[in-house]
């Protein structure tokens, strides 16, 4: 595959993945809490809804919800090795990337429409929860093809890291559109859905590959670059990549907070802590708007303390933000300017850990995957990927789908004691008087649980290799003709 030669390159070819990350931040996060009402303040129902109803079974759509980002994570495995064996005059990558990129778009905008309007519809759970399905599988054909060239398209362990950075900017990018400017938006006339539809074009940027890599071809069967590999053998072969598999546990533990957190962010601020649209767009302007900055932060502690120390402090930084967050509680802070202050001072913390934590997922599995594909002679790197995304899918799932949605269904008549949360918990129906209700106690749970899960990936952080920086940041044996230049 032809590399890129230049950083203006590498800015562009991270850019690709601008409009399918926006859009499935879109879908996760707003689409799929667009058919309940659980959460939200009263007045925001018609803006950030459907329908201003809950127009799905809950505790049902909340089981396929996880079933369809568990299925998404399984899918991964077939496709990566689908692509692999691709056989075309285009290659293996582009054709695999074109095959998922047109149903993306369509089941997308599926998402968009439910087919009932009436409340705990039952064809609406199931519509949502089959578009959702082929949603994710389709999305996951593109970006998991996507993913895999970064250690195909690049020449060197530095290249690779920039790629990252570069595509790192560009997520914290897409969620300061998706948390900042879409509650901005929202109001009036403005509905979620018509947002997301306006959305759906940006999905073109995932082109780009299409006209940068250049592959060879891949359909002349008696070559031995297209011998077909057993999925099985490729599958295996990348498990038993110790320190794959250790940074997946490291990772896996982080990101079952971290999937909870945004999914509960747009609920979080409205519902628990009591904002209004422009106070929730600044609490993230101050999360994402210093990350480039912070970026270049975490790569220097990382090149002169290591790797491990860099990703324990943006962890660590991810806690403290989620701290402030929880203590901004509507029902332990009536005046909403401390809490809107504890909330900036929260986010602009965190944001150290935000950028982070979007630039470490791409460096270290780019970075393994070259280390093993030179190691082995064997390329593994779509399959890699394909691991990362089944073990973070299922994770996801359990974090997004049982989690989440069941619990931001918990209400209680009683109040918070002391701070503490009351033991009797109670799931009432919201046609009780609200004020003898506390409407957003699962909300507020949900903060506790993301710290829980956050500390324990900290602690668990130091069993990785004492060798992990060397797999990082060492240099290759080939010289960087890329600085050369």
């Amino acid at each position: 595959m032809r590399k890129l030669t230049s950083k203006k390159q590498e800015l562009l070819y991270a850019f690709s993945g601008f409009g399918p990350n926006l859009l499935m931040i879109l879908a996760s996060a707003y689409l799929l809490d667009a058919v309940s009402v659980a959460g939200y303040s009263s007045d925001k129902l018609s803006a950030w809804t459907f329908t201003g109803q809950t127009i799905v079974i809950t505790a049902i759509f909340s089981v396929i919800v996880t079933i369809a980002q568990i299925i998404n994570g399984i899918a991964d495995v077939p496709l990566a090795n689908f692509s692999d064996n691709l056989r075309t005059k285009w290659g293996r990558r582009r054709p695999a990337i074109l095959m998922g990129f047109i149903p993306t778009v369509i089941f997308f905008i599926c998402l968009c429409f439910p087919l009932s309007k009436e409340s705990n519809s039952l064809l609406n759970t199931i519509w949502f929860g089959i578009v959702l399905v082929l949603y994710f599988i389709f999305y996951t054909l593109t970006l998991v093809n996507f993913y895999a060239t970064f250690s195909e398209i690049t020449e060197t362990k530095k290249s690779r890291n920039r790629l990252s950075l570069f595509k790192a900017t560009f997520d914290v990018f897409t969620y300061s559109i998706a948390y900042a400017l879409i509650p901005l938006l929202i109001g009036n006339d403005i509905n979620i859905q018509i947002i997301c539809l306006a959305a759906s074009p940006l999905m073109l940027t995932m082109l780009i590959p299409l006209f940068m890599i250049k592959e060879e071809r891949t359909d002349l069967v008696e070559t031995e670059k297209v011998e077909r590999i057993k999925i099985k053998t490729q599958f295996i072969e990348t498990l038993s990549n110790k320190k794959f598999m250790i940074w997946m546990i490291v990772f896996s533990l982080f990101y079952f907070g971290l999937q909870l957190f945004l999914a509960a962010q747009n609920v979080l601020a409205d519902g628990a802590m009591g904002l209004e649209g422009y106070q929730i767009a600044l609490i993230n302007t101050a999360a994402f708007a210093p990350v480039p900055f912070t970026l270049i932060l975490y790569q220097k502690i990382m090149k002169k303390k290591g790797f491990k120390l860099a990703f324990q402090t943006a962890i660590l930084s991810f806690v403290i933000a989620v701290v402030f967050f929880m203590i901004a509680y509507v029902k332990w802070i009536p005046k909403w300017e401390i809490r809107f202050i504890l909330g900036l001072i929260g986010s602009t913390i965190g944001s150290y850990g935000i950028g982070a934590f979007f630039a470490s997922p791409y460096m270290v599995v780019s970075q393994i995957a070259a280390s093993d594909m030179k190691k082995t002679g064997k390329n593994n790197s779509s399959m890699f990927f394909a691991v990362n995304g089944l073990i973070n899918a299922i994770v996801g799932g359990i974090s997004t789908g049982i989690v989440w949605l069941s619990i931001k269904e918990v209400t209680s008549g009683a109040e918070p004691i002391n701070g503490l949360i009351s033991m009797a918990i109670s799931l009432r129906s919201v046609t009780e008087d609200s004020s003898t209700i506390n409407m957003f106690l699962g909300v507020h749970i949900a903060t506790y649980i993301i710290i829980g899960f956050c500390l324990v990936a900290f602690f668990a952080s130091f069993k990785l290799p004492k060798d992990f920086d060397e797999i990082i940041f060492k240099k290759d044996e080939i010289l960087e003709e890329g600085e050369s230049n």
